[in-house]
């Protein structure tokens, strides 16, 4: 595999390694920005090289913990701890990761990825938010169909929902509050209150 040059995914990656990450992290926050980190990769198909990533978000974990005054939010995709292996290892790994959350009053939000483990990605965030209610979330992408619903449903289970969209003409990455009424930015309205982060993607392939 060819490795590019850092220089050209800087707009967009804060750091190729922990210790130059946290840095990064801690100006954001400087500037009253709420953070979240995440680790790049994803369809990992080995159990050993998902057991490595497993411990690399609880390694991330501890050491945004260890940092007075950063925000312990992390964003990970469940297809690097084993998804696309075996959906219970994959259950086992994300228990892990949660006692961890737990431990350091962190919280992991659950990213959404393509269509073929949607259902999934669901199943295993249903199975985990009773246990751990404070420190697990998930992504919803407002542009499919169903999201309306899943919405709706993440509402009446207390679940704190991102909303990843395209925003028309925008480049920016914002965050906003949606109170009981259509997130700003999108179509979609809830019943609860739930945090909304509107995140520039490319144009993504419609999915139903």
């Amino acid at each position: 595999m060819i490795r590019l040059p850092f220089a050209l995914a800087r707009g967009f990656v804060a750091a190729e390694t922990l210790d130059d990450t946290i840095p990064v992290v801690r100006q954001l926050c400087n500037k009253g920005l709420l953070t979240t980190v995440d680790l790049l990769g994803e369809h990992i198909v080995r159990k050993d090289l998902a057991l490595k990533s497993r411990d690399a978000y609880i390694r991330l974990l501890r050491a945004l913990a260890l940092e007075p005054g950063l925000d312990r939010n992390i964003s990970i995709k469940l297809s690097m701890i084993g998804q696309v292996i075996n959906e219970d290892f994959c259950l086992e790994n994300l228990r892990a990761l949660l006692e961890e959350a737990r431990l350091v009053n962190g919280f992991v939000r659950l990213d959404m990825e393509g269509s073929s483990v949607l259902d999934s990605t669901l199943r295993i965030f249903e199975s985990v938010f009773p246990d751990y209610r404070a420190h697990v979330g998930i992504v919803l992408q407002a542009y499919l169909k169903r999201t309306v619903e899943d919405v709706d449903h993440m509402c009446d289970l207390g679940a704190r929902v991102r909303l990843c969209k395209v925003p028309t003409g925008s480049r920016r990455r914002l965050r906003t509050s949606a109170c009981c009424k259509s997130a700003p930015g999108t179509s979609l309205a809830c019943r609860n209150c739930f945090s909304t982060d509107i995140i520039p993607q490319s144009p993504p392939t419609m999915m139903h």
